[in-house]
Parts: C-alpha cells; sequence; structure tokens
C-alpha cells in the first residue's frame, strides 16, 4: 500500500542538531577569501593605479596598469588580447587554490574535534514524518506490516522519496474523545490546576484565541484548581435517616516514621445525596497509629438520604452501583507531599445509625401505623403473640449491633409483678419478657 505524502506539511527532522546551530558558527560563515573573479578584476584594476610603467614615443611617458586588465575586454570570439586571456585563465586557475584554502577552518576544527579531542561522528539517520490516515467508513479495521512504504515526492537530485513503517500498526475508526491536563504547583503540591478541556483557552471549552491555534498542554496557574482526594463506594453508606456516623480507617502499607500532624480541617467529605452531591461534616481526622489514617464523618437528621450513586443526578464519572463517600483535600502546606506516595493496603468502614422511625411494622393481626401510638401485641396479649420490625436500610447490612427502644404509653408508676401481685397468681418479671428472633 501507498500513498503520495508530497502535501505533508508536518516537520520532518523536528529540531535536528542542523537547525539549532547558529549560522554564525558555521565553518564556511566567513571564507579567508571571499573574492569571486570579479571581484578580483575589480581588486586588480584598483590595485593597477598604483603600479607605473614607462614607455617612449618620441618622448619619455608615464602611466600606471590600471585599464590593463579590464574584464570588459574578454571576449569570446578568439581575438581577447593575450595577456588579458592570460590572465583570466590564471584565475580559473586560482579558483581551486582558494577553494582549498576556504576549508582551512573547517579541517582545522574537524583535526582538534577527531583528532585530538577523539571524537566520532554519529552516523546518519533517516529523516521521520508522522502520518495521519483515516479508514474508509466501511472498514473496521487494518493492518499495515512494518514493510509498507508511502511516497514522498522527489528530492533535490530528483530521486523518489519513501517512508517506511517504523512496525507493524492497526488502525480502527477509535478517536481522541477528550483531552485533559493538571499542572502541579511546583512549590505547594497541594495545589493543582486542572484543564477538563485541555485544547481550549481557558481549559474549559473556550475558543482558543492565539492566531496559529496552539494552546497550553499542561495549562497555566490562571486555570482552575482541582478537587483532590479519594472516592470509596460500599452499600454499607446506604442510610436514609436519623444520626448517621461514618468511620474510615485508612491502613498504609508502610508505617510513617514521624506520624504527620492532620486535623478535620485539612479534608473535605461529600456524600451521593438524594438532590445531589451533599457535604456532612468531619469529626475528626488523625492518625491512631503510625500506618492507620481514621476520618470520623458525622450526618445529623437534617442532612439528605444518602443514596445509590446516580450518573445523571451526580454528574461524575463513577461507574459504581453503591453510595459514594468523597473525601477532598483541602490546600494545606506539606499534607499532600506526605500523602502523595502512601500506598493503602487497607481501608476499614463502620457505621453506626441512631434514631431510624421510617419503619415496616406490624403483629399478628396485620400492619400497624408506626409513626402513632400502638398496642403491638394487640388489645388482649396472649403467650405466642408476634411482633414484626422490618427495615431495609437497618437488615440488609451485616450488624454488630442493634438496639430497639420502646417508649410506652401510660405505664404504670410501678414494676409489672408489683402491680399485678393482687392476682391469684401472682406476675413473674420475666414473664413479660418478649422473645427477640431474627427472620431472612
Amino acid at each position: 500500500m501507498s500513498k503520495n505524502c508530497s502535501k505533508n506539511n508536518a516537520p520532518r527532522n523536528g529540531s535536528n542538531r542542523l537547525n539549532r546551530l547558529p549560522k554564525a558558527l558555521d565553518a564556511s560563515f566567513v571564507a579567508i577569501d571571499e573574492r569571486n573573479k570579479e571581484a578580483l578584476y575589480q581588486f586588480v584594476e584598483r590595485l593597477g593605479k598604483y603600479i607605473n610603467y614607462y614607455y617612449f614615443d618620441g618622448t619619455t611617458q608615464k602611466s600606471n596598469w590600471q585599464t590593463v586588465f579590464n574584464s570588459a575586454e574578454i571576449k569570446n570570439d578568439g581575438f581577447t588580447e593575450p595577456h588579458l586571456a592570460l590572465f583570466d585563465a590564471f584565475l580559473d586557475l586560482y579558483a581551486f587554490a582558494q577553494r582549498d584554502l576556504n576549508q582551512f577552518t573547517a579541517k582545522h576544527l574537524d583535526y582538534f574535534y577527531e583528532t585530538v579531542l577523539g571524537i566520532e561522528k554519529k552516523a546518519t539517520s533517516p529523516d521521520r514524518v508522522y502520518l495521519t490516515i483515516e479508514l474508509a467508513k466501511h472498514i473496521t479495521q487494518h493492518v499495515l506490516n512494518d514493510k509498507t512504504e508511502f511516497k514522498a515526492g522527489k528530492n533535490s537530485d530528483n530521486k523518489e522519496q519513501f517512508y517506511k513503517l517504523l512496525s507493524e500498526f492497526s488502525f480502527t475508526h477509535a478517536q481522541v474523545g477528550s483531552i485533559k491536563s493538571i499542572l502541579v504547583d511546583s512549590v505547594e503540591k497541594s495545589i493543582i490546576y486542572a484543564s477538563p478541556i485541555a485544547n481550549s483557552q481557558d481549559g474549559k471549552g473556550e475558543e482558543i484565541l492565539k492566531v496559529d491555534k496552539s494552546w497550553d498542554a499542561f495549562g497555566n496557574d490562571k486555570r482552575e484548581k482541582a478537587r483532590i482526594g479519594f472516592a470509596i463506594s460500599s452499600p454499607l453508606f446506604r442510610m436514609a435517616e436519623g444520626q448517621r456516623k461514618i468511620t474510615l480507617d485508612i491502613e498504609y502499607a508502610a508505617s510513617n516514621a514521624v506520624i504527620p500532624a492532620v486535623s478535620k480541617t485539612d479534608f473535605k467529605a461529600l456524600v451521593s445525596a438524594e438532590k445531589g452531591w451533599e457535604e456532612i461534616s468531619i469529626q475528626s481526622a488523625d492518625f491512631i497509629t503510625s500506618k492507620t489514617l481514621r476520618l470520623l464523618l458525622f450526618a445529623n437528621e437534617s442532612n439528605q438520604k444518602i443514596i445509590d450513586y446516580n450518573a445523571k443526578l451526580h454528574m461524575e464519572d463513577y461507574r459504581v452501583a453503591y453510595p459514594v463517600v468523597k473525601i477532598e483535600i483541602n490546600p494545606s502546606q506539606g499534607l499532600f507531599s506526605v500523602l502523595l506516595h502512601a500506598s493503602v493496603e487497607n481501608i476499614q468502614i463502620k457505621t453506626d445509625v441512631k434514631g431510624i422511625k421510617n419503619l415496616l411494622v406490624q403483629n399478628s393481626l396485620g400492619k400497624l401505623d408506626a409513626s402513632k401510638p400502638m398496642e403491638i401485641f394487640g388489645s388482649i396479649p396472649t403467650i405466642g403473640a408476634n411482633f414484626y420490625i422490618g427495615s431495609n436500610e437497618v437488615f440488609q447490612h451485616e450488624l454488630t449491633a442493634l438496639n430497639i427502644n420502646f417508649e410506652y404509653l401510660n405505664l404504670p408508676g410501678m414494676a409489672f409483678n408489683n402491680y399485678y401481685k393482687s392476682y391469684a397468681e401472682p406476675a413473674k418479671l420475666f414473664e413479660f419478657l418478649p422473645i427477640v428472633t431474627l427472620q431472612t
């Protein structure tokens, strides 16, 4: 497969040694004798003004040689004056010696670098060029082997030029979807400038204003500061209400020689809530050991319901099915540098929720309204009566502890066994204790 590349305007050599060498440093920039034949004739004509000769034509005469070597009197018909023809031939022969003389500077440099310093010249290398190849729409994939040549027109010697692939290459219709970049501050590494659309004027998609349409590949310090941190997704974060506490124990692979000093103000926590991302408070942040960072997060009753991540609602590129907790690092002197190369070995998540009220409750007689006072075992409780509590949020987790608090209405002002002691068979306290079981 060959293709004419003569219209390709891409640079072929890049910035090579010849491009970088100033012309003034080239050995041939100033020649020892720069005169051509015309300049030599002019030199002889000016010199002849100072050379006298004498002749006798009845009386003694004096003149100079200024008009003797006049290049305008040279003829191509064979009738040039003998002295002028000999002088013109001499100048042609002098040109050989002149060329050799003008090579003295280059030869001296070559001798110094090659003989005295012993520096060897690099071998020649072929030019390289980048090709843009687009597949036909009906071709999904095509492979070119490393022997494929591309025509590149003719060179200065009128010979055809060819470029050959360096290796086998496979082409598809894949294209660059977007270009993003970041720029890390040279002093404070926690300051990072983000360019979500790098090939634009402002890094956000503004039209490029430069005439040559160039753009800053890594952005600049005028760009928006990036939010840096990490995100964790887990079904344990499915917490809809109440006072919700999340404990993150982040264990690093290696211990810190000196435990870094961190505080809750160094971090910011956000959760995937039902109306978008919502910030929750960080109660504490510190290293509990030399290799374990503990973050204690808290969401109270006023915070939104924490839900599963939704790409349309939360609009970030997280490919997960569970709720997400984001921990962002606030710019802080030296903090990012401490955590930059820390390899995480393990993350332990603990959740604690208090005050859940959205429950499904029923007894042996049917469903009950959890928002109102209820007779949990019916109006006339009997042995074997059942009371059920259901919660998708609570019982989908692996529980380590579950506390259920009942608040009775119009309780007697004394213990049950004392309240019922006048009965024929006084009740014992344990007879009023229910048996609790977990049904799956």
